[in-house]
């Protein structure tokens, strides 16, 4: 019992950094030796049975994923291992190559956290982390990452860029925002649908702007203001929204062929 107080205190300490960031080029050996030495010092106690055999593996893929794909890309409470599942047993099942664990990375099966922002991934899908400074040069901004290095072998490599990204978000939204949170709260999206035609005037449109003026205007009844307020109030229901058609991290609009799209793809009819 005197051993294990210190140990599971070292334990703690280390998950504690198991998000930092690999650095760059040049230090990358360095942390990769780091990293390795954590986890065969995960390893060692695993043999004592003090903790889990594959906590090593573990402490590599927040490391590596993190890194990658700009954080921790998983919905708050919900395990990184868990809600990655498929790019998760990946790693696991693949070797390092030359000191590195990039190539046990898989973007192709990496799905989305947050389907309200852009990861790296989807970024780099969307050509927004390099740009041309020069009839013959490329230059890489700060969230440009090696994907050559991780295995784009794995996963759905054949599909175009936009259904890519779809795939990546629409698994991502409906896990929070599916058939669930509809029969949670369907009472006010059916609200939403059947008003849908007031409120978005003759742009089709809907700004986070016009649901505030609806959630102000004391003329309207309270069921439609509680409506407009879940808009407002949940970011990731909004993100989702404005981003579903197209992607990206949304311009702050709801239109009519975002909220019709989502209506189909949880299996309710569509408003209009």
């Amino acid at each position: 019992m005197r051993v294990a107080g210190p140990v599971l205190g070292i334990v703690g300490s280390i998950f504690g950094i198991a998000g930092s960031l690999i650095a760059e080029a040049v230090n990358h050996k360095k942390m990769q030796k780091l990293t390795d030495s954590q986890g065969e010092f995960f390893k060692n106690l695993a043999e004592y049975g003090v903790t889990e055999a594959d906590w090593g593996d573990k402490l590599e893929y927040a490391r590596y994923a993190s890194y990658m794909y700009g954080g921790r890309d998983a919905p708050d409470g919900e395990s990184l291992f868990d809600y990655q599942t498929k790019e998760w047993e990946h790693f696991q099942e693949t070797d390092d190559e030359k000191g590195s664990s990039l190539s046990r990375l898989a973007p192709y099966l990496h799905k989305d956290g947050d389907p309200g922002t852009e990861n790296l991934w989807e970024k780099h899908l969307t050509g927004g982390t390099t740009q041309r400074t020069g009839k013959e040069h490329t230059s890489k901004n700060d969230d440009w990452r090696p994907w050559s290095d991780t295995d784009m072998e794995a996963g759905d490599k054949g599909l175009g860029t936009d259904e890519l990204l779809w795939n990546s978000r629409r698994d991502a939204m409906m896990t929070f925002y599916g058939k669930d949170f509809f029969a949670e709260h369907q009472e006010e999206i059916k609200t939403i649908a059947s008003a849908w035609d007031d409120w978005n005037g003759n742009d089709e449109i809907v700004s986070r702007d016009d649901l505030e003026n609806i959630v102000d205007d004391e003329g309207r009844g309270d069921d439609e203001r509680d409506a407009a307020r879940i808009l407002l109030d949940d970011d990731g229901f909004f993100g989702t929204l404005d981003s579903f058609q197209k992607g990206g991290d949304g311009d702050d609009k709801i239109s009519t062929k975002d909220l019709n799209a989502w209506l189909e793809t949880i299996g309710v009819e569509q408003r209009a």
